[in-house]
């Protein structure tokens, strides 16, 4: 009663859907207005039409697992069991996908990691990375909800303000193809949920509000069909119910059990009606409770474990319950399971339980639920999180909040896995021990720092402050493995951010650490930090010296766990690497490959694809230091079909920018900039390069006449810098300001004078030769021409002095040239 417009609408839906014009309807409204009505009236509507139901709900204990409710859907409705063999298991999943056009044996293990059914088989990470794996089960998931298998599709799914991020991600991608599917996507959800689903094309939102009087009227006649009610009583029952359906339901129901017809007997509240209900059910009132603290749901083999009631007794209250109307049943595939009609009525009932009780209750869940994970090896860790912390035992709950959010980044459910530490660090936050909280706060807090590094990147304020608090904890716990780990992420933080005084005294930092700390294993990533940081303030003797002595430190089987630790990439592959970009920066040309191609060989052995990525990119900026074209081009090649495979955007990005530049390297400047200019920004937030792409992109555009444009690049990301004459390749950054002031008006000259002289003087200090080189021409040619000769030629006696045997560019044919000009 009072929705017949609302139901109208969903049939009209389905009648579209069911012609190949699918869609998604959001009802929304505050609770106990009538959304899972109009959802059971549709599907009661469309029983007798071919169509395939699929319902799923979302459940508050599980707001944070990834994709619950579709997982318990599949799991259901492929009734995998642990007490069958896991081939079987396998098999049924297998034939399903089958039916959906899915044949390929990885859509099956992907769909059995989701479902948490073993295999002997696993997907490497060679063949697929953790962002490709959760891609590609998202795109399965919708083949498998949108199937028309019998029959256009009815998906049902409830409660979506408790759904999980995954989950609304799914959500997402169905709106993006529905629209030619045969299917009617239903998704009930309170106001609190936040989404814009409503503004794409195939969404509509529908908002249950109040009935109005004559509805509510109606609905009561209709509930109380059975007893002749005044008028005077249903205007008492409409006032109290305020147009919420649920509310005039209950209360009429509470006066038909008073069996009295006075205006005194209606509630005043939803809670009174409720609890007067259960008050006169008796016994069935204690397995109701009990029942509360389970969940909106539960299956009978739960209730029985905990109630203590003798099977004859425990059916007979649900007998007694299922006449009330309080619960019905909701058994999928023979399992006997039930369902509160409604989550209000389920709250009612837990709030009517004594702090004592509600404990002890949780604790029998929570024991006997973990004694069947520890038989079956299936957990579902947030509703053990959920009912040891209801049980008042922190420390066991905040355990399992830490493997819910494990178990989320592994499927690269980041923000579920954000929100399971967070929950873990207010379980810590409750232990009396100070020490022990202290330990598990600090565990939890760096978990929580490693996860918003990768998801949100290593340079995020958010990383930051979760790192902050890492170090903090691990210096109260004097725990110096842990305090290594915090400071390096706040190294990595500060040298992405560009902060070089904070990562001068980090570095140190670390330094010190390491040296308490006397790990043998732990030098590899002492040494790590340290040609790091070398890198980071340009200073190119020591990172050749520190990468050197990296890779003779080096041990794959000892070292390459701290790929997954620390800044993300192998320290193996990351030594060769930045030894090859400090050979070139020092001049040293011919050794640039060797370097290149040994470390080649250990990061494609090491089947770690973020490594070779980040390989790859050092790689292909190497190769254009020292002018290699050729080596340039088949390094971004390479880490293009790399980036392309595990689709990994950032390197992708890079592989374009710096193919484009090896073009300009070859002269066709415009051609390249076609490639440059896109991907820039992106290639430039890859980080690990810093102003380096800037560098290029400038030089580039001074190349093609686009002076202004590059004087604008390089002056912002001077600007920018916190420290613009220190790091790497900042005195190219000089350099080109230098170039551009000149080239804007001779008048300039004094400007391009302090910008080349602060570029050579950048580069001395730094032993940059070739940036030496770079600045020492433009500026000596300068002077020559302003006719200040003797300077002119104590800047190139200056440049030359340095011996550059390995080099194989021009630039010192044309310093050697310049000099005997002048002379």
């Amino acid at each position: 009663m009072g929705r017949e417009r609302e139901l109208a609408f969903l049939y009209d839906s389905w009648q579209r859907a069911t012609q190949g014009d699918g869609h998604v309807v959001l009802l929304a409204g505050e609770a106990g207005m009538g959304k899972s009505r109009l959802l059971e009236a549709l599907a009661e509507r469309v029983r007798g039409e071919p169509h395939r139901l699929l319902r799923c709900q979302c459940s508050p204990y599980h707001r944070n697992s990834a994709l619950f409710p579709i997982t318990a859907l599949l799991r259901n409705r492929l009734n995998i069991s642990h007490d069958v063999p896991n081939r079987e298991n396998l098999d049924r999943i297998s034939r399903m996908l089958e039916r959906v056009g899915r044949q390929a044996h990885s859509s099956t293990l992907l769909l059995a990691e989701l479902l948490e059914v073993p295999s002997e088989d696993t997907l490497s990470a060679i063949e697929m990375t953790p962002n490709q794996r959760k891609n590609e089960t998202l795109a399965i998931l919708e083949d498998v909800l949108m199937a028309p298998l019998d029959g256009p599709v009815l998906l049902l799914l409830e409660d979506a303000h408790w759904s999980d991020q995954t989950t609304q991600t799914l959500i997402e991608r169905l709106l993006n193809r529905i629209g030619k599917e045969h299917a009617l996507v239903l998704i009930t959800h309170r106001p609190e949920l936040k989404t814009n689903w409503s503004e794409h094309p195939h969404g509509t939102l529908v908002t249950c509000k109040q009935i109005g009087h004559e509805h509510c009227a109606a609905l009561i006649r209709n509930v109380a069909s059975r007893m002749q009610m005044d008028d005077t009583l249903i205007r008492a029952i409409v006032t109290r119910s305020d147009g919420v359906p649920l509310f005039a339901e209950e209360l009429t129901k509470a006066v038909l059990d008073l069996r009295t017809l006075g205006a005194s007997a209606v509630p005043l509240t939803l809670q009174d009606s409720l609890m007067a209900r259960l008050d006169r059910l008796g016994s069935a009132k204690d397995i109701a409770q009990i029942a509360s603290v389970i969940g909106r749901q539960f299956s009978y083999a739960l209730l029985e474990a905990i109630a203590g009631a003798s099977d004859i007794d425990l059916r007979s209250a649900l007998a007694d319950l299922r006449e009330s109307g309080l619960i019905f049943e909701a058994g999928n595939d023979g399992e006997a399971s039930y369902s509160f009609n409604h989550s209000l009525v389920q709250e009612a009932a837990y709030e009517s339980l004594s702090r004592s009780r509600r404990q002890s209750l949780h604790k029998g869940i929570a024991d006997h639920l973990e004694s069947q994970s520890n038989a079956t090896g299936d957990s579902e860790p947030t509703l053990l999180a959920h009912h040891y912390s209801g049980a008042g035992e922190p420390e066991r709950s905040f355990r399992y909040w830490l493997l819910a959010a494990d178990r989320c980044g592994q499927r690269l459910a980041f923000v579920e896995s954000v929100a399971n530490l967070t929950s873990a660090l207010a379980e810590a936050e409750r232990i009396t021990d100070p020490k022990l909280r202290t330990r598990l706060k600090l565990d939890a807090q760096l978990k929580l720092g490693a996860t918003l590094a990768i998801h949100k990147g290593p340079q995020t304020s958010e990383a930051g402050r979760a790192l902050q608090e890492a170090k903090a904890l691990a210096e109260q716990a004097n725990a110096g493995p842990q305090l290594f780990q915090a400071t390096w992420g706040l190294y990595l933080n500060a040298a992405r951010n560009r902060r070089l005084d904070e990562v001068e005294v980090l570095s140190e930092e670390l330094t010190t650490i390491s040296q308490e700390i006397d790990d043998e294993d732990f030098k590899i990533e002492a040494l790590h930090h340290r040609w790091g940081t070398a890198y980071f303030f340009g200073q190119t003797a020591k990172l050749i010296e520190y990468a050197a002595e990296g890779i003779e430190h080096y041990d794959r089987d000892r070292h390459h766990k701290f790929s997954y630790t620390f800044a993300g990439h192998d320290p193996g592959a990351c030594a060769y690497c930045s030894r090859a970009v400090g050979l070139g920066i020092a001049g040293r040309s011919r050794s640039v490959r060797a370097a290149l191609d040994a470390g080649l060989a250990l990061a494609t052995s090491l089947q770690h694809p973020l490594t070779l990525a980040f390989f790859q990119s050092f790689a292909c900026y190497a190769m254009h230091l020292v002018r290699d074209s050729d080596g340039c081009r088949e390094f971004a090649e390479q880490l293009k079909q790399v980036s392309a495979r595990y689709d990994l955007p950032a390197p992708h990005a890079v592989a374009l920018f710096v193919r484009g530049a090896a073009d300009a390297l070859q002269g066709d400047v415009a051609h390249a900039l076609k490639q440059m200019e896109p991907s820039y920004e992106a290639a430039l937030g890859y980080g690990f390069t810093g102003v380096l792409p800037g560098v290029i992109l400038a030089d580039v555009l001074a190349s093609a006449g686009r002076n202004q444009e590059a004087l604008a690049l390089v002056t912002r990301l001077l600007d920018q810098s916190s420290t613009p004459e220190r790091g790497p390749f900042v005195s190219e950054l000089w350099r080109i300001r230098g170039e551009m002031a000149l080239r804007r008006s001779a008048g300039n000259s004094q400007d391009a004078e302090r910008f080349l002289g602060t570029a050579l003087r950048i580069a001395d200090e730094q032993g940059a030769n070739v940036f030496r080189l770079n600045a020492g021409i433009p500026l000596a040619r300068m002077l020559a021409e302003g006719g200040r000769r003797e300077e002119a030629k104590s800047v190139l006696d200056h440049v030359n002095a340095v011996r550059l045997d390995e080099w194989d560019g021009p630039e010192i044919a044309i310093a050697s040239q310049l000099r005997s000009n002048i002379d």
